[in-house]
């Protein structure tokens, strides 16, 4: 948690600048990584002597691509699973950790004047589908095999993380 508060605060401003668009290209790229390792099977492992070191590392990675795009997954959820926290162990510290960085990102957009009573609205209307969402994927996790919702699942990854990188790559602002 605290390498990825210390990630988004040296990363701060990283969302508004001129070179905004490539910490999404990064997380498109970390997101296609991420989903075809996990279709492969490959996992990682973190020795328990290591994991102090390494999750601080990842911390500030995760702070880094946060305070770029936004979003607080890669690398932290994959080195949580690396560390062989159980289910209820991971549900847990992912709360607590997404809780730490969505208020250390809110701290950020804050002061570089993006997160303002403007953009409340549209805030709002995106956690609304955003939770419409994570609630029919729910729904048709339920519906499904384990094994086939995971498939899918990191199948959508990698076409979202195509999307996002070349998206941000090919849609240049206007000068």
């Amino acid at each position: 948690m605290l390498g990825t508060a210390a990630g988004i605060w040296l990363n701060a401003g990283a969302l508004a600048g001129p070179n905004a668009r490539y910490g999404t290209v990064v997380l498109g790229v970390l997101l296609v990584i991420y989903a075809v390792t996990g279709l492969t099977k490959f996992s990682f492992h973190v020795a328990p002597r290591n994991e102090k070191w390494v999750g601080g590392i990842a911390g500030l990675i995760t702070g880094v691509i946060s305070a770029s795009s936004g979003v607080q997954v890669i690398p932290s959820v994959p080195f949580m699973q690396a560390i062989g926290m159980e289910k209820d162990e991971l549900v847990q510290a992912l709360g607590v950790f997404f809780t730490v960085a969505t208020l250390a990102l809110a701290f950020n957009l804050t002061a570089a004047g993006l997160l303002t009573a403007a953009t409340a609205l549209p805030g709002t209307v995106a956690m609304a589908a955003a939770f419409t969402g994570m609630f029919i994927g729910q729904a048709v996790r339920t519906r499904m095999q384990p094994e086939v919702f995971r498939r899918w699942f990191l199948i959508a990854m990698i076409l979202l993380g195509i999307y996002l990188a070349g998206s941000a790559l090919y849609n240049t602002p206007a000068a």
